[in-house]
């Protein structure tokens, strides 16, 4: 994929990257704006789906970057224990965190 902030993936056909950067003419049937594959039209608004695409396809995609993001936040909480010097203990917490978990969900 072009380098597109995991936050924005969304609105990002990986169809319509792979389109651009092989060099394909790609415009907005609506209003004519070039496209570099947006998953909607910077001019207009309108939701462009590529050739090759299917409603399920552009799902996939959505789901897709929405773990991306959630995967940013998990290594920014890691990255922010590690500066602060309590990498074991934000491991240890977490593993507690989970053993409450499980123990809650099959207790219960």
């Amino acid at each position: 994929m072009r380098n597109v902030k995991t936050d924005q993936m969304d609105q990002w056909s990986v169809v319509g990257v792979e389109y651009a950067k092989r060099g394909a003419d790609i415009h907005c049937p609506t209003c004519g704006a070039e496209l570099r594959g947006q998953r909607y039209c910077p001019n207009c608004g309108t939701k462009i789906m590529y050739e090759g695409e299917t409603e399920k396809s552009i799902k996939t995609d959505e789901r897709l970057a929405s773990l991306a993001r959630g995967g940013e936040k998990m290594s920014a909480a890691g990255d922010s224990l590690s500066r602060t010097g309590c990498q074991t203990m934000g491991c240890v917490g977490f593993i507690i965190l989970i053993l409450l978990l499980f123990l809650l969900l099959f207790l219960l």
